[in-house]
Order: C-alpha cells, then structure tokens, then sequence
C-alpha cells in the first residue's frame, strides 16, 4: 500500500477508536457493538503500522 493510504486507512482506523468509545458511553445498549467497532478499528490500526515498519 501506498503511504497516503496508509496514512488515511490510520486515520480512519483512530476515528473510528473515538467512535465507539462515544457510542458506548452515551447509548449502553450498544456496549458490545461498541466493542466490537472498537477492536476491529484496532485491528486496521495495528495493520497499519505494521505496514509502515515493513516499509
């Protein structure tokens, strides 16, 4: 991938850490929704990363 991607792909990635931490605080009957934007947004975060140290 591209560094620009990979820059947004993180962007978007940390966006949407904040996302599900709003949506768990206001709205708990969305906790384990919440949970799971919030673990799979950390799964393409740490991709990234690791993308960009292969690179």
């Amino acid at each position: 991938m591209k560094s620009k991607s990979l820059n947004l792909l993180g962007v978007l990635a940390a966006f949407g850490m904040i996302a599900a931490g709003i949506l768990a605080i206001y709205n708990d009957d969305y906790l384990f929704a919440a949970v799971g934007v919030y673990f799979i947004a950390k799964g393409i975060f740490v991709f990234t990363l690791m993308q960009k140290i292969h690179n």
